[in-house]
C-alpha cells in the first residue's frame, strides 16, 4: 500500500502538553494515616521549572527538591523533557546530578538518541546516510530511534537519489616501503609525478569519482601548495622519462586547489574527482601530480624488483619536462560512479506501507512528511531497547529498493516530538534510594534542600515538573514562635478571643488550629481567670476582683494529635485601670442647726470622702453644693472654699432674725466627683439639712417724741405704742405694756 507523501517546507513546533503518568510504585512502601504527605513542587513553591541553557552556561541547579529531615520517604519521581529555545535549538542530550555531588544519576543520551526532542540522526550517530546498491534489490540498513512514548509534532526526511560508487582496489605489493611515493616520508618543495594504472588491472569503464593514493608513514601536518591532478587515458604501457610523450589524449586537470592538506582514510589518501573524467577501459590510464611552494628536502625513493616496464616519473621541478623513469607499481584504489535508481521506493518502518514510490530514474530530491507515519509506528513497534534510566526507545528502519543499481541518500532529517521523560531509575538505584541517601536520618526539625544539577550538551531549554514524592512525616512536638506581652484588657471586663494562639505554633503533623492548647500557668489565680476557648484562643475574664488591675503572668502549652506538646514562652497580659466614679456610702451627714442670729457654722469635707462618699481608686474628691429649698437665700448664704490638705471648706452663715421654726429645715445636697468635671445626673450625693432655732428677742423701742403740754390747761395729747415698739418675735397685741413712773 502507498502511503501519499507530503512535502513540506517548514515545520511548527507543538509545545508539550504534560500529563500526570502513571508512576511507579516503590516495592515494599507502607503509608501511615495522619502523618502522610506529597511534595509536589520544587523549593519555592514552583511546581514547574524552565532552564534556558546556553553554550557557555550550559548546567544549572535552580530546581530543588524540599524534602523533611527525617522524613520516611516511600517513592519519588519527577519528569523531564527538552524544549527548543528562541532560536529554535533543542538540547543535545542532558544529564542529571541528584544532589549535585558529582554522581550522576541520570540521562538521556546514547548513540543515535540525538537531540531531546528533535531526532536529527539515525542510528548511528550520522546526520547523513548514502546507501549503495550495487544491483536492483534493496536495503533497510538505515534507521533511527525514537522514545516509545514520544508524540509526534512535525517529522520529514529528505531522499535524494544519486550514482552509486563502483570502487576497484589494485594491491601490487603488500611491501610496507617503496610503493607510497610522492606521499612518503618528508616532502620535496616541488614535484611532477606520473604513474601508470593498467587496464587490466581495472577493468571498469566510466565516470571517476575518486582516486586513492596510500596513506602509509606520510608527514606529519603536510601541507601541499599550488596541488594539481591530471587525468588521461593513452595508450603507452611502458612511461619515458619526458612527461609530455607519455599522453595519448590530452590531460584532465581534475583537482586544483591552493593548498592540499591530505587525510588518512583507512590506509588510503583520497582525491576528489566527481564526475569530470570518463575511463574509457580502452587504454591505461595516467595519473599526473603536481605540487610547488613548499621548502622540503628530496624524498629518497626506496628499492623495488623490475615488473619489465617503467610505471612511474618522478622530477623534484614542477616545471621539469623530464624525470626519472621507476619500475614502482603503486598500490591504487578507484572509485567509479555506477547508476541512478530506477523505479525506487522508500518504506519508512518496512511495514509494506511505503511513503515515495516513483517510476523511472530517481535523480531527484524528496521531502517527505512522516508525521503520521511515525505516529502510528510508534503506537505499533515494540520497544526495540530499553536503557538504564527507563528510556523505552524504537528503532525504526527505513527499507529503499530500486530495480537497478544506484544509491540513495538520506539526510535531513527532522522529527520534533514531546517526550516526557520520567525519572526514577538512576545509577545509583532508584530516584528514592537517592534522595534517602541525602536526608538526615537523626531527629532534626529542618529541611534538605536538594539541588538538582542540569546539564546538557550544545543549547535549549529544559522543562521539569510533576514532582511526586510520597512520605511520612516525623512527629516533631509543636514549636511556639514567643507570644509578646502586648496584649491588655479593662479591669472588671471579659474577653473571650483575647489571643489567637494559632497564630504563634507551628506542627509538621497538624494544623496550628487543630492543636489542643491547655493554660499551664496563671500568676493571678483567683483574681483574674485565664481559660482556652473556640479551640485556639485565650480568653480573660477580670470580673472575678471587682475593681482589680495589674500584670498577669501566662504560660500555655499546645499538643499535637501524635501526643507531642510544646510550652509557650511566660508572657504578661495587662489588666487596665478603669476610672470608677465616686460612690455614697451608706452613712448621712448630721444636720446643722444653728441659733437664730447665731455665728456662722463651717463643714470641712474631707478629699476622700470622710466616710460619707468612697472611691476605688482612692482619688482625690471635689465637692458640689446646691440648695433643693427654693427661698434658702431668705435665711442663710453658704460658700464653699479650698482647706488645707485639699479638704473642702462650706461655710453656712444666717442672716439676722431669721429661724426655720415655721418653714422647717432648709435642704442642701452635695455632689462628690473624682475630677471637677460634674455631672449631676451621675454623680453620688448626700442630701444635708440646715436648721435655725429662734430665740426670743426683747422688745426694741423707738425713740418716743417729746410731748408738750400747758400747764392747767387740761388739753390732752397722746401718741401711738406701735410706732415705738417692735417686737421681733411677738405681735403687738400679745406684747404686755406696763406704765411705770420714773
Amino acid at each position: 500500500m502507498l502511503k501519499r507523501a507530503v512535502y513540506i517546507l517548514a515545520a511548527l513546533l507543538v509545545l508539550p502538553v504534560f500529563l500526570t503518568p502513571n508512576y511507579p510504585a516503590a516495592p515494599g512502601s507502607t503509608r501511615a494515616e495522619e502523618k502522610d504527605i506529597v511534595i509536589d513542587h520544587f523549593y519555592g513553591g514552583d511546581k514547574t521549572k524552565v532552564l534556558n541553557l546556553t553554550r557557555s552556561h550550559y548546567y544549572s541547579t535552580e530546581a530543588k527538591l524540599p524534602i523533611p529531615n527525617n522524613s520516611t520517604i516511600h517513592n519519588a519521581t519527577f519528569q523531564i523533557t527538552g524544549l527548543p529555545n528562541e532560536l529554535g535549538e533543542y538540547p543535545e542530550w542532558i544529564k542529571l546530578d541528584v544532589g549535585d555531588d558529582g554522581s550522576m544519576d541520570w540521562m538521556f543520551r546514547s548513540r543515535g538518541y540525538g537531540n531531546f526532542g528533535n531526532q536529527t540522526v539515525f542510528s548511528d550517530d550520522l546526520s547523513e546516510k548514502r546507501v549503495e546498491l550495487s544491483s536492483p534489490g534493496f536495503s533497510s540498513d538505515v534507521k533511527f530511534l525514537l522514545p516509545k512514548n514520544a508524540t509526534i509534532d512535525s517529522a520529514t526526511l529528505t531522499v535524494e537519489g544519486v550514482r552509486n560508487i563502483i570502487t576497484v582496489t589494485k594491491r601490487w605489493s603488500s611491501s610496507s616501503w617503496g610503493i607510497y611515493y610522492p606521499f612518503y616520508g618528508s616532502y620535496l618543495s616541488s614535484v611532477r609525478f606520473q604513474t601508470l594504472f593498467p587496464r587490466s588491472a581495472i577493468n571498469h569503464e566510466g565516470y571517476i569519482d575518486k582516486i586513492y593514493f596510500n596513506a602509509v608513514n606520510f608527514p606529519s601536518n603536510p601541507r601541499y601548495s599550488n596541488f594539481r591532478v591530471y587525468l588521461a587515458n593513452t595508450s603507452k604501457s611502458t612511461l619515458s622519462s619526458t612527461f609530455s610523450n607519455n599522453y595519448d589524449d590530452d590531460p584532465v586537470l581534475v583537482y586544483s586547489v591552493s593548498n592540499f592538506f591530505p587525510t588518512n582514510q583507512n590506509g588510503w589518501i583520497p582525491i576528489d574527482v566527481k564526475d569530470i573524467f570518463y575511463f574509457n577501459n580502452t587504454k591505461n590510464l595516467l595519473v599526473e601530480i603536481r605540487w610547488s611552494g613548499d621548502n622540503g628536502q628530496n624524498i629518497g625513493l626506496g628499492y623495488q624488483y623490475s615488473y619489465g616496464s617503467r610505471y612511474s616519473v618522478y622530477a623534484s621541478s614542477a616545471s621539469a619536462s623530464t624525470g626519472s623513469t621507476l619500475y614502482y607499481r603503486y598500490n591504487f584504489k578507484i572509485d567509479f560512479l555506477g547508476d541512478y535508481p530506477h523505479n525506487p521506493t522508500v518504506d519508512i518502518g518496512d511495514d509494506g506501507e511505503r511513503e515515495l514510490a516513483l517510476s523511472g530514474k530517481f535523480n531527484t530530491t524528496q521531502v517527505l512528511d512522516i508525521k503520521s507515519t511515525l505516529t502510528d509506528l510508534l503506537q505499533n513497534l515494540p520497544v526495540s531497547k530499553e536503557d538504564d534510566y527507563g528510556n523505552a526507545m524504537v528503532e525504526i528502519p527505513i527499507n529503499l529498493t530500486s530495480t537497478t543499481q544506484g544509491a540513495f541518500i538520506l539526510k535531513n532529517l527532522q522529527v520534533h516530538y514531546t517526550y516526557i521523560a520520567t525519572v526514577w531509575k538512576t545509577d545509583r538505584g532508584t530516584l528514592p534510594g537517592v534522595l534517602r541517601s541525602l536526608v538526615p536520618v537523626w531527629p532534626n526539625e529542618g529541611t534538605t534542600i536538594i539541588p538538582i544539577n542540569v546539564t546538557i550538551g550544545g543549547a535549549g531549554k529544559v522543562w521539569l515538573g510533576s514532582v511526586w514524592i510520597p512520605l511520612t512525616l516525623p512527629n516533631y512536638p509543636p514549636s511556639f514562635t514567643p507570644i509578646p506581652s502586648n496584649f491588655t484588657l479593662y479591669e472588671d471586663t471579659r474577653v473571650e478571643r483575647l489571643i489567637n494562639l494559632s497564630l504563634y505554633t507551628g506542627d509538621d503533623l497538624d494544623p496550628p488550629t487543630d492543636l489542643l492548647y491547655l493554660v499551664n500557668y496563671n500568676s493571678e489565680a483567683g483574681k483574674v481567670g485565664v481559660f482556652i476557648t473556640d479551640r485556639y484562643y485565650l480568653g480573660v475574664d477580670a470580673t472575678l476582683t471587682p475593681n482589680w488591675n495589674g500584670v498577669v503572668r501566662v504560660k500555655v502549652s499546645a499538643t499535637d494529635s501524635g501526643g507531642k506538646y510544646a510550652f509557650s514562652n511566660v508572657f504578661t497580659i495587662t489588666v487596665i485601670p478603669v476610672n470608677d466614679e465616686p460612690v455614697a456610702t451608706d452613712r448621712e451627714f448630721d444636720e446643722i442647726i444653728f441659733d437664730e442670729d447665731g455665728a456662722a457654722i463651717t463643714l470641712t469635707l474631707d478629699p476622700h470622702g470622710g466616710g460619707y462618699f468612697t472611691d476605688v481608686e482612692g482619688d482625690r474628691l471635689y465637692y458640689h453644693l446646691e440648695p433643693l429649698t427654693e427661698n434658702a437665700s431668705d435665711y442663710l448664704s453658704w460658700s464653699l472654699s479650698a482647706g488645707v490638705d485639699n479638704t473642702t471648706v462650706v461655710t453656712f452663715s444666717p442672716k439676722p432674725d431669721k429661724n426655720t421654726d415655721e418653714s422647717g429645715p432648709i435642704l442642701f445636697r452635695i455632689w462628690a466627683d473624682d475630677d471637677e468635671e460634674f455631672n449631676l445626673t451621675e454623680n453620688p450625693y448626700k442630701d444635708l439639712k440646715v436648721s435655725i432655732e429662734g430665740v426670743p428677742d426683747p422688745p426694741v423701742w423707738g425713740e418716743i417724741p417729746p410731748l408738750e403740754v400747758n400747764e392747767d390747761s387740761g388739753e390732752v395729747k397722746w401718741f401711738d405704742l406701735k410706732d415705738v415698739i417692735f417686737d421681733p418675735d411677738t405681735p403687738f397685741e400679745s406684747l404686755d405694756i406696763t406704765l411705770i413712773s420714773v
